[in-house]
């Protein structure tokens, strides 16, 4: 599983330097990169997940799961011949 790099957004709220924080309204951006396997060729899909864990202002733990988008229709397409 790859990690994400950050790339921009955010800011340093808590003046802590340990983490981006992130004010309503605010975004920040992160990337990864995953190279598709034989094993997710045959499996016939890859699942793409983004979980954001957070603490509010009150000290209040919580997770969002961003997204979820499977890829199976783009594997197929790579490893399918055209038919005539």
């Amino acid at each position: 599983m790859p990690t994400p790099a950050y790339q921009s957004g955010g800011t340093n709220e808590d003046g802590e330097g340990d983490a981006i924080d992130l004010r309503p309204g605010a975004s920040a951006t992160f990337t990864a990169v995953y190279t598709i396997n034989q094993q997710d060729i045959n499996s016939g899909q890859v699942d793409n997940q983004a979980i954001a864990n957070a603490v509010d202002d009150n000290e209040i733990q919580f997770q969002m799961f961003l997204m979820t988008v499977t890829m199976a229709t783009v594997i197929q397409r790579m490893i399918l011949p055209k038919l005539y």
